[in-house]
């Protein structure tokens, strides 16, 4: 956690979990993002606000893509979860602070495409619909999830569950952090994890509307959809 210090990217065999290659980053890494038609890896600088992109195959670093800018205080806006469009070649940078931000890259270029300001309290999840070319991002505050158009770099619906009334100042003022998010496009469900209330919150992405709330208990963090 030492400022200036490198990160490093392990490559391990899937059979048995051997090490076969160590990747030093120049910043420290965190989130991990794949896109497999290009074959490049992106390696999220949590720390320092900014994305290094790596050649998957031979584990070259190729460009480090600074996205965030230190504010008068100094400090970075943070980056955390790093989601791939395959298909247009993009990738969704999401970043949790009192004022939250998405970053959009063209990854044919390495260049930011959109910057999203103020999206809320903590923007931390995220997951894509392909298909439809949306994008859906979690956080706490007022409104929990948020759904983006990533070609006009723009919130389009904001989905809350209505249990936060006022725009909270400190963390303890969110009745939820919805940390980590998962969609089921077929059923166009979303999974929102909030360790918060220690339950999964369930979504219809079509209305807004929350489905159901399913107690997990503690240390909620993740959730994938199978």
């Amino acid at each position: 956690f030492e400022a200036g210090t490198p990160g490093f990217v392990h490559r391990l065999d899937a059979r048995d979990l051997s090490l076969r290659q160590t990747i030093q980053t120049p910043r420290r890494a965190f989130a991990l993002g794949l896109n497999r038609a290009t074959g490049t890896l992106y390696v999220g600088n949590t720390l320092d606000g900014s994305l290094t992109v790596i050649d998957a195959a031979s584990g070259v670093v190729r460009q480090t893509l600074q996205l965030g800018q230190a504010d008068a205080k100094g400090d970075m806006p943070h980056t955390r979860k790093v989601i791939v469009d395959e298909k247009r070649n993009r990738v969704f940078v999401t970043s949790p602070g009192r004022e939250g931000k998405v970053w959009i890259v063209d990854g044919a270029r390495n260049a930011v495409l959109h910057t999203l300001q103020n999206t809320g309290m903590w923007t931390a999840g995220a997951a894509f619909d392909e298909a439809a070319n949306r994008l859906y991002v979690s956080q706490g505050g007022i409104d929990e999830v948020l759904e983006i158009d990533p070609d006009a770099g723009r919130v389009l619906r904001k989905f809350s569950t209505g249990d936060t009334k006022v725009a909270p100042t400190k963390p303890d003022e969110s009745k939820h952090f919805f940390v980590n998010l998962a969609l089921d496009a077929r059923s166009q469900r979303l999974f929102a994890a909030d360790p918060s209330t220690d339950q999964l919150y369930v979504f219809d992405a079509r209305t807004g509307q929350v489905l159901r709330q399913i107690p997990v208990g503690k240390g909620l963090l993740d959730v994938v959809v199978n």
